[in-house]
């Protein structure tokens, strides 16, 4: 039954298509006016698309054992690990399973992973308890994580394995990219959206990592392409799709609870005021609209239940509001209303009360940096500033040219779907803009997908500026070679990829998750041993040798590790992060010494002697040390207490392995 509804599901895609464009004949006499690889090349442009998304995967499974486990993978591995052996979803809902799902069955399915310690895979895993804070949870999900990577006989290869779980993700929103690309514009412009796609470094930094940023940018594209099919024919068929689709980019990643909503509301709004068929009542067809939308509705509550394994359960638990918000909220929870609502057992808790995480977190804000700047509520311009410095510049070039002329040639030829592309790169980057949570350009990796497909078209207009073919081909070629050799270069740093209109800048421009984001230990463990130090002093970004937390010290073979405090300079080696030497004010009077090297691209080591660092305690006493972070009357210094608080390993902070 499944694979039938899918040959309709192809066969009334292609049937749109046709009668859309007309004829076959029709159809390649258009493509061969507006396209750049001519009539009757649709074969050899998804052979070589295929070809261009395999070089990509290699590229990908190319870094997994270079970098170490990011902040964010521990955490998405134990939440995923929790899912498949404890059989629920409690210890860390601040982001949805799917994607921590496949992120954990490559080392769920090697068992041998999991034996740390003599413990069988099958005797669980110790799980967020009642009256945890959210934080408390993470870091038990965190602890369980560790054990995952560094319990098993292979770090290298657990690690591995979990990445492994997100490269689905790239072939699935590379295939997409292209369909999306052929369906609204042309075979060509498919072509290029996959070439520029699959050789973006954010694209291949984030495909490479555990963490479901990648997973929400493929199934935000799949979703968006469901829905323009759905647009032009809403059967049931499609209508379910669509349903799935969307509930998949909400059970990845909850910013999509936002991206969702403005990417299919501006393309309805478009597809009303331009489809003249729209104006119709037989065009639009209301009812089978209302009807499809309702099938959508269902099939998405109950991909997102299933998800959650099917629980039951209240919204609110104890530690859902932290204590410092408790005032806060009281008086909103007194009210009959709420507290009905949020103590009624209701499908899928799990879900709500990670949108309630989330909520806070952005209410909240998250310590972030730019231009030298810290703060806690960020910028309004934070990503703005930072696509433009971490896209290559060819793509934002030809997005920007092929953008205006989709959606000039869309209203002109009142044809809707040319504007997809344009429309959702739009709204995307404009819906996280008022985000207080600037801590890396990952939150908006989805637009990705749809600025690839809008320079794809750029790249065919580049081609027709020039009469000559010979000339035209030559240039187009450089400029998609420009971004394929400069991603080349960068390898296999695309994490920590800045383009070169980023050079106007002496300082970071960004840090968080963009530079920094701890991966770079096992670099800095070689570079270490091939120096013969016995001692180092750390201030790394996501590194805790804590009792009753993590010991990386062993986990990264690193010799004698004492922890770097913020404002108490110390002679030797230094190894300092990017991270705490521009955010965490307590380092700044690093800043004035030449380093010894630089490890990766994150981390920076110094070896200091006795006068260095008598020289910084008398420039700390008469504060002549370098500037520190940067705030305003409405936007105060802000400091990392998180960091601060796992450098210097307070009892109050300590978990214990068994939590009850």
């Amino acid at each position: 039954m499944f694979l039938r509804r899918g040959f309709v599901f192809t066969y009334e895609a292609s049937r749109d298509w046709k009668a859309e464009n007309g004829s076959s004949g029709e159809q390649m006499r258009w493509a061969e006016k507006t396209g750049f690889l001519g009539a009757g090349a649709k074969g050899w442009a998804s052979i070589a698309c295929a070809i261009l998304i395999a070089l990509g995967a290699l590229r990908i499974i190319s870094i997994y054992t270079i970098f170490s486990p990011t902040n964010d993978e521990r955490i998405n591995i134990g939440s995923g690990m929790e899912w498949l052996v404890e059989g629920q979803y409690s210890g860390d809902p601040t982001n949805p399973p799917f994607a921590r799902i496949l992120i954990a069955l490559g080392p769920y399915l090697d068992r041998s992973i999991l034996n740390k310690q003599g413990r069988d895979v099958d005797a669980g895993l110790p799980v967020g308890q009642p009256g945890m804070t959210a934080h408390q949870r993470a870091q038990i999900a965190d602890l369980n994580g560790e054990e995952v990577i560094f319990g098993g006989r292979d770090p290298l290869q657990n690690i591995s394995l979990a990445r492994l779980g997100i490269l689905p993700f790239f072939i699935m929103a590379s295939v997409v990219v292209y369909l999306l690309a052929v369906r609204t514009i042309n075979t060509s412009a498919g072509f290029f959206a996959v070439l520029l796609f699959t050789t973006l470094p954010p694209v291949l930094a984030h495909a490479g990592l555990a963490t479901s940023d990648f997973a929400e940018a493929a199934t935000m594209i799949l979703a968006v392409f469901a829905f323009v099919l759905w647009l032009r024919n809403p059967t049931i068929v499609r209508s379910i799709a669509l349903g799935g689709a969307a509930a998949l980019a909400l059970v990845t990643k909850f910013s999509a609870i936002l991206f969702l909503p403005v990417c299919f509301s501006v393309l309805l709004l478009w597809f009303v005021i331009v489809d003249p068929r729209a104006k119709r009542s037989h065009g639009i067809r209301l009812t089978a609209r209302i009807f499809g939308g309702l099938y959508a509705l269902l099939a998405m509550l109950l991909v997102i239940w299933a998800g959650y394994r099917f629980s039951i359960g209240s919204i609110l638990i104890p530690g859902l509001i932290s204590p410092e918000h408790h005032d806060r909220y009281a008086d909103w929870l007194a009210s009959g209303i709420v507290s009905t609502v949020v103590s009624t057992p209701v499908p899928a808790p799990e879900f709500f009360r990670g949108i309630a995480f989330q909520y806070g977190h952005n209410a909240r804000g998250h310590i972030g940096y730019l231009l030298g700047h810290v703060r806690q509520t960020g910028w309004w311009y934070f990503f703005p500033v930072v696509l433009a410095v971490k896209t290559p510049l060819p793509p934002l070039f030809l997005a920007t040219a092929g953008g205006i002329s989709l959606l000039h040639r869309s209203w002109r030829e009142r044809k809707w779907q040319l504007a997809v592309a344009p429309l959702c790169c739009i709204v995307l980057l404009a819906s996280v803009l008022p985000s207080h949570i600037n801590i890396g350009l990952r939150y908006i990796l989805p637009i990705y997908g749809f600025l690839a497909i809008t320079a794809g078209y750029g790249a065919i207009l580049l081609y027709h500026a020039f009469p000559n073919r010979l000339a035209a081909t030559a240039i187009v070629t450089a400029v998609c070679g420009w971004q394929v050799i400069s991603s080349l270069v960068w390898h296999p740093d695309y994490l920590a990829y800045f383009n070169e209109a980023s050079h106007f800048s002496n300082k970071p421009i960004v840090i968080d998750s963009d530079l920094d984001w701890g991966q770079d230990f096992y670099r800095l463990s070689k570079v270490l041993r091939d120096r013969k130090v016995a001692q180092v002093s750390v201030a790394l970004l996501g590194f805790q040798n804590c009792p009753g937390q993590r010991h990386d010290q062993a986990n990264y073979d690193f010799p004698e590790t004492v922890n770097l405090l913020p404002n108490d300079p110390r002679p030797g080696w230094l190894a300092v992060s990017y991270y705490a030497l521009y955010e965490i004010d307590g380092y700044a009077w690093l800043r004035q010494y030449e380093p010894v090297a630089r490890v990766g691209k994150s981390i920076v080591l110094y070896f200091l002697d006795e006068n260095d660092v008598r020289r910084a305690v008398l420039d700390r006493a008469s504060e002549s040390a370098f500037p520190q972070g940067e705030g305003n009357a409405h936007q105060p210094l802000a400091t990392d207490s998180e960091f601060e608080i796992s450098i210097k390993c307070p009892a109050e902070y300590m978990l214990n392995r068994d939590p009850s």
